[in-house]
């Protein structure tokens, strides 16, 4: 979650007690990804787990992220347009070290990439979702086999 000050939020979980997870997107934009990660960072308070929001980048307003807003939850955003480079993996990466999260919970391609190989490179979990499975281009399949072997589990939906 994000500070008033705007800051990112926590650098430790406010509650030893709770698990706390970063749900790392592409965009926010009004598709399943977006709508289904909305929906589970609204629930999560209930379980007992805290999450941070981040997304790669704004698209179209990222209209998806307006349930969040609405409940004074605003994703952070990385600005990180474009394919995935160096720069962006270090983009990633210091944001998931600055807040400290158990769980780093990626959803989309390339959040899924940047997101799974920092978190591994800070010996964090980390959880990829899988929202396709329209996997053609030689590009799609390399970032795929190199998700399945940083994320620590992959769920299909």
């Amino acid at each position: 979650m994000v500070a008033e000050n705007g800051s990112p939020g926590p650098s430790r979980i406010d509650r030893p007690d709770q698990v706390h997870v970063l749900a790392l997107i592409d965009h926010f934009v009004l598709g399943g990804a977006e709508t289904m990660l909305s929906r589970f960072v609204l629930a999560a308070p209930r379980a007992e787990i805290q999450v941070s929001v981040a997304c790669l980048r704004e698209w179209e307003g990222n209209p998806a992220a307006a349930p969040l807003r609405a409940a004074g939850i605003e994703p952070v955003n990385l600005d990180r347009p474009g394919r995935p480079g160096v720069s962006a993996l270090w983009a990633v990466r210091s944001h998931i070290e600055a807040i400290a999260p158990q769980i780093v919970h990626t959803h989309l391609g390339t959040s899924d990439l940047l997101g799974c190989l920092a978190a591994r490179s800070l010996r964090i979990s980390a959880i990829s979702t899988i929202h396709t499975t329209g996997w053609h281009q030689q590009r799609d399949i390399a970032m795929r086999k190199i998700v399945s072997r940083c994320a620590d589990r992959v769920i299909a939906v």
